[in-house]
């Protein structure tokens, strides 16, 4: 085999495996063992889609595991994985996991840093549902920093 097609196939492969590896850690096999047992309670067929994505969210190098479960779908219950509140998204970094209520999310790259942005209901800022809503959080000295103190 030539040299360029060895170091390719090599990227591949160094870049594949650690998806694969939190695709299949204990937290994502958990979240995706509740999706199924909720979904099969209510007599559907799940589909995890793409609920299952790793990225570096806290500017460390290294890849972290996200669990979006706006992307479950359940086939009699299309309402089942979420609200007007939005749906779990679940973060690990390390052995620090968070947890949160979100219409939507993403991370930015800004200040030198990585920004979870999340978009929240309108009660999360004591407002009707209807108004827009956002928290900016970092994860910083080993846990999740924001603005905002949580009650």
């Amino acid at each position: 085999m030539r040299p360029i097609y060895v170091a390719a196939m090599l990227a591949v492969i160094l870049t594949t495996i650690p998806g694969m590896l939190l695709a299949s850690s204990k937290l994502a096999d958990e979240k995706l063992a509740q999706g199924k047992e909720a979904c099969t309670q209510q007599g559907g067929e799940f589909d995890a889609g793409n609920a299952v994505q790793s990225m570096d969210v806290n500017g460390d190098g290294s890849d972290d595991m996200i669990i979006d479960e706006s992307q479950f779908s359940c086939s009699t219950a299309a309402s089942l994985f979420g609200s007007t509140g939005g749906s779990i998204v679940t973060i690990q970094v390390g052995d620090v996991v968070l947890e949160e209520m979100a219409q939507g999310w993403e991370i930015l790259d800004r200040y030198n840093q990585k920004i979870l942005l999340l978009g929240r209901h309108g009660s999360f800022c004591n407002q009707p549902g209807y108004v827009a809503c956002f928290e900016a959080m970092v994860f910083s000295e080993g846990a999740w920093q924001t603005v905002a103190t949580k009650d």
